[in-house]
């Protein structure tokens, strides 16, 4: 499976990455619908990305990485996240 985005614009939209598992780029189908419920967060190079509680249920997060500059192929990267009690 490679990964592939539309445009350098929307390099960091989880939506509009595109999950090819062929070489055809008529099969291609976006990440959000194959991640149901995800959220998809738009950051800098320089941004924290921060959550106030751990989750009450285990969850991935996926980073979308992009060689820079400039459009490219890019990588996920998914990190399991173990549920955890209620803080406080």
């Amino acid at each position: 499976t490679t990964l592939a985005n539309r445009g350098a614009a929307q390099a960091n939209d989880g939506p509009t990455a595109q999950v090819y598992s062929e070489a055809n780029a008529e099969k291609n189908v976006a990440l959000n619908t194959l991640l149901a419920g995800g959220t998809y967060v738009r950051s800098g190079a320089d941004d924290d990305l921060t959550v106030s509680q751990l989750p009450s249920k285990p969850v991935t997060v996926f980073f979308l990485c992009n060689k820079e500059p400039g459009p490219g192929v890019g990588c996920w990267i998914g990190v399991d996240v173990a549920a955890q009690p209620p803080l406080g």
